[in-house]
């Protein structure tokens, strides 16, 4: 993760510094390839991720998606913390509106 994270700064970093995303992105594989961040996936799938996020990939999205999971592990954790004190399934359903098998799973030893 740490790997994806410094590529995605690199391309952020390029593009502040007023370089059209196809370069940034250009740019932070030869970057990534050349300080042995994510070296082999990139040599391997450096025009598979450069096609992937010239075309597809947009920053409010990425940043909208993750949002969203952050938001989904803090109902996660609140219904395990609720199911930890002993609170009944119904409630922990109307807190946090995951259903009740979901809750289920997240029980201790199940």
């Amino acid at each position: 993760m740490a790997g994806y994270s410094a590529f995605v700064a690199k391309v952020r970093e390029f593009e502040d510094a007023d370089m059209e995303r196809a370069e940034a992105i250009k740019q932070a594989v030869k970057y990534c390839r050349d300080h042995d961040i994510l070296k082999e996936f990139m040599e391997k799938n450096s025009s598979e991720v450069f096609n992937m996020l010239l075309s597809e990939w947009n920053w409010d999205d990425a940043l909208a998606v993750s949002r969203e999971e952050g938001i989904e592990v803090g109902v996660e954790i609140t219904a395990r913390n609720a199911l930890a004190e002993g609170f009944p399934l119904e409630l922990i359903h109307d807190i946090t509106g995951l259903d009740i098998e979901t809750i289920t799973r997240l029980q201790p030893g199940v």
